[in-house]
């Protein structure tokens, strides 16, 4: 088992959630399945990480949401 230092770490994880928003942003229905990854990560032990994938989160409902149809069904 290799350890690596909390520093290298964070910047891994924070290359990947660069992706996944990319990806999320370019394609948002054929990355839907990377949204869990990310919000996964909000759980993160370290607090640096999931306050950095919240607000990863966050910039991408952001951008996401004002775009998406949504459909509601009235009675």
């Amino acid at each position: 088992m290799s350890y690596i230092s909390v520093q290298q770490r964070r910047a891994e994880l924070k290359a990947r959630m660069a992706e996944i928003g990319s990806g999320l942003l370019a394609d948002p229905e054929g990355n839907l399945s990377t949204l869990k990854e990310l919000q996964e990560m909000c759980k993160d032990r370290d607090d640096s990480v999931a306050q950095l994938a919240l607000l990863s989160s966050m910039a991408v409902f952001k951008d996401l949401l004002p775009g998406w149809v949504m459909c509601i069904n009235r009675v």
